[in-house]
């Protein structure tokens, strides 16, 4: 009678997981029925609530006995360590893809827009409208000094004429900030949009429109990544290998893997699964130290895998939130702007920050998305290489990017009109400086000579009368 149950739940588990994976290649995650819209613990990417992984219980199995008997705790203790490796393993996975889609996604920019844009706004309240005035006031003395007195009147028209259009322009971009932020970002999504449009093989049923990229876009990036460093090593972790899709054995290990009370687990296994393939329900059911090594294995390369996103999605968060700062400075740069000399020279390396930094976001980003496509083409391959071997390769694009990443970020950002642009404004900015301060020491040697000349005659009066004596 039990095991009629048991049987009637794993045919129950197997239906509602063909319905779910069926409705999961239709329709997006917010819009599918019964779809959480909690944040949870992981509120997006292949651990979130709303995945098709959601209902997914990575546990290794192992019948070890009693917990008296003192000849069962080695195998008790083997079978703890490898769930605890494998436990560690969807962990890091969980959270470096998470942090990837809500890198990908503007989730931080996105929760900053508004604050940065009410910062913004007072301080153009503030300071922008206090020291405008001031400011060309200060332009119109610096044309007057070097445009009639020093004679340098294209360079000083030139200068002139940049701080009119500065001035108008920040009369433009700071009337509403919050817009002028909301353009910007959404130049940034739209280029990062491009990129997983033209790298994620998800259907246009799934983007969130123009100037936007939506958590379904990048799922079928980060899904490969689940793939191979969380589902597969799962199925070669509880039962030493993987079964054929739409076998009996496939389905039943898929209804293990829905449920989540072990004794319904175990019974399954022994049960259900001894039937049809009783050499894997043996490994399932032996805690070994195979299955220790293995989950060890596993746990390393996820190590290296996981420093690799978190690295790659923290520098395109880190420059978002650079964004943000530069976005606030606005009002303040754009008054500095508007004095020619040393505040345009400000404005110039403000605008550089600004645009590079925007650029890194969306030159990261495609960096980011290649390393999820090859990854996803590494999966490709494991069933004619191996798993082991697969992740070794993994392992090794991994070691390689994570070692090369300061050349790799020059390269791509170098690469980039921002690049290009930042560095020549660089350049301008060192030329102005030392022109600059040379003129500096030429005024400060003049006026020294002029000092001398004029205190000669006082130094010969008080030279004679000492003579005379």
């Amino acid at each position: 009678m039990r095991r009629a149950v048991i049987g009637l739940l794993v045919v129950g588990a197997t239906v509602v997981f063909a319905g779910t994976a069926a409705n999961a290649g239709t329709c997006a995650a917010s819009s599918c029925p019964g779809a959480s819209s909690g944040g949870g613990l992981i509120p997006v990417g292949p651990g979130s609530a709303e995945s098709r992984f959601a209902d997914e219980h990575y546990d290794i199995d192992a019948d070890t006995g009693s917990s008296w008997n003192p000849s069962n705790w080695p195998e008790k203790v083997t079978a703890f360590l490898t769930n605890v490796c494998f436990g560690l393993t969807v962990f890091l996975i969980k959270t470096s893809l998470a942090f990837v889609t809500w890198a990908f996604t503007f989730g931080l920019a996105g929760l900053l827009a508004g604050p940065a844009a009410e910062a913004a706004r007072r301080l153009t309240e503030t300071a922008y409208a206090r020291f405008v005035i001031a400011a060309v006031v200060a332009a119109g003395l610096y044309a007057a000094w070097h445009g009639l007195v020093r004679r340098r009147v294209t360079t000083t028209m030139g200068e002139l004429a940049l701080s009119v259009v500065l001035l108008g322009a920040s009369g433009v971009v700071l009337a509403s900030p919050a817009y002028a932020v909301d353009e910007g970002f959404g130049l940034a999504r739209s280029l990062t949009g491009v990129v997983i449009d033209g790298v994620s093989p998800c259907s246009a049923n799934c983007s969130a429109g123009p100037g936007s990229v939506s958590a379904e876009a990048v799922a079928p990036l980060t899904d490969n990544v689940w793939e191979l460093f969380v589902r597969k090593p799962w199925f070669y972790l509880e039962f030493g290998k993987e079964f054929p899709q739409n076998s009996p054995q496939y389905h039943i290990a898929l209804s293990v893997l829905h449920a989540e009370d072990s004794g319904d687990r175990m019974s399954a296994i022994k049960g259900f699964l001894g039937h049809v393939d009783q050499g894997a329900a043996d490994y399932a059911v032996h805690a070994s130290v195979s299955r220790l090594v293995l989950a060890m294995v596993i746990l390393a390369v996820t190590i290296l895998v996981a420093a690799l996103f978190f690295l790659l999605a923290g520098t395109v968060v880190a420059a978002q939130l650079a964004a943000v700062a530069l976005v606030v400075l606005a009002p303040i740069a754009f008054v500095a702007g508007v004095v020619p000399g040393t505040g345009q020279r400000l404005f110039r390396r403000w605008g550089g920050a600004l645009v590079s930094t925007f650029a890194l976001v969306v030159a990261y980003g495609l960096v980011l998305a290649v390393v999820l496509v090859v990854s996803g083409a590494i999966l490709d391959t494991s069933e004619k290489i191996g798993l082991l071997a697969a992740q070794g390769l993994e392992a090794v694009l991994v070691f390689v990017l994570l070692r090369y990443r300061r050349a790799l970020s020059s390269a791509v950002l170098g690469g980039t009109p921002a690049g290009r642009g930042l560095r020549r404004a660089e350049r301008v900015t060192d030329a102005a400086a030392g022109e600059t301060a040379r003129a500096r020491r030429r005024v400060s040697t003049s006026v020294g000579a002029v000092g001398r000349f004029v205190a000669r005659p006082f130094h010969r009066e008080r030279r004679e009368p000492s003579r005379g004596e």
